[in-house]
């Protein structure tokens, strides 16, 4: 057997710090050697959670299936992942101090046969990867001190010009944007957030992730067949049981304005709106209150509904975040600011979205 150990101190409380090591499908944002986590059952985490974790190894990759052995909430965590060469245990421990909190992690590796006569010459090796993943890795990410990203000069060039900017938008845009991305391991379960068109695409892929991260939703959809049954799902697969329906179509401003009321009504601070609902018309469609319908829902509807929830906003005393989601397709046309609805010359659905 094997036994490595690292001690880390950082300016958070506790049960933040707690929340994101001991949730396995983060360890890739920190851990030296995983390329990639997931969630191998629903609920929240507990006794009995399991994760598989893929790491890389110098002759090929390594997969391990762990399961929490023991779950102290915001204390300890104890986990056993099993592999073709070996098993490991892992033992976290979380404790508060004057300004934050210090993190125990031991690791040990239990070798099998075929790999046991080589353990010490693996253990400097081992213990250069436990250091770079915790004191460096992890460290790092639970001190979330991140400058704000900036356009880079490639980046900017390549917005000037379509073929660049449809380039970003494929998966090489994708791969190429990652490595670029920072850990993420704030805490939201005292956060509020909001999202329009959650049912479906980019909307329920955010819901589905802040959901687990146990963060409070109001989903804004417009279907309340479609909405309950992503409540339900929501529910199920992450524990989370803080999450509520808006049924509004946002093409219809009385629809916008009947959601400003009711979480208004509600008192509670609006911490993160994020106007993500989106269609594309065609033909050429008319709202019941004289609106072209891409103009309404696309433009309008996310600027009435930001303005209304203003006072929700800033009670989240200076950290509220607004996200507008949009399409790669705005790259395509310019604004027509003398023809908003789309009312000159022949209608395009497409050119309508774009704009």
């Amino acid at each position: 057997m094997t036994v490595l150990n690292e001690t880390i101190r950082v300016e958070r409380p506790a049960r933040e710090v707690f929340a994101y090591v001991a949730d396995f499908c983060n360890c890739p944002q920190w851990d030296s050697t995983a390329v990639e986590a997931l969630r191998l059952d629903d609920g929240p985490l507990a006794t009995g959670s399991r994760f598989r974790v893929r790491c890389a190894v110098p002759l090929g990759s390594l997969t391990l299936e762990y399961e929490i052995l023991e779950y102290a909430p915001d204390t300890r965590v104890v986990l056993l992942g099993r592999g073709r060469l070996f098993d490991v245990k892992d033992t976290i421990h979380v404790t508060p101090t004057d300004g934050g909190c210090e993190l125990d992690y031991t690791a040990e590796f239990f070798w099998k046969s075929i790999v046991a006569p080589f353990a010490d010459h693996l253990r400097d090796g081992l213990e250069r990867m436990g250091h770079s993943s915790v004191q460096i890795g992890l460290k790092r990410a639970l001190e979330d001190n991140f400058p704000a990203p900036q356009v880079s000069v490639g980046n900017g060039l390549a917005d000037r010009f379509l073929p660049g900017a449809v380039l970003r938008f494929t998966r090489y845009g994708h791969r190429s944007a990652s490595r670029h991305w920072q850990p993420v391991s704030a805490y939201v379960r005292d956060r509020h957030i909001v999202i329009t068109g959650a049912t479906a695409g980019l909307g329920k892929a955010c819901a589905r992730q802040l959901a687990r991260l146990g963060a409070r939703l109001t989903l804004v959809v417009r279907n309340l067949e479609k909405g309950e049954a992503l409540r339900r799902e929501l529910e199920g697969s992450t524990g989370n049981g803080r999450i509520h329906l808006q049924i509004a179509d946002l093409s219809l401003m009385a629809d916008v304005d009947k959601v400003i009321a009711a979480l208004t009504k509600s008192g509670t601070a609006v911490d993160v709106l994020i106007n993500n609902a989106g269609a594309l018309f065609n033909p050429r469609a008319v709202t019941d209150e004289g609106l072209e319908k891409s103009f309404a829902l696309l433009l309008l509807a996310p600027f009435r509904l930001t303005e209304g929830l203003r006072p929700l906003l800033k009670q989240a005393q200076g950290k509220a975040r607004v996200i507008n989601v949009v399409s790669g397709g705005m790259y395509t046309q310019r604004l027509h600011v003398d023809d908003l609805q789309s009312e000159k010359g022949p209608y395009s659905g497409a050119v309508a979205y774009a704009r």
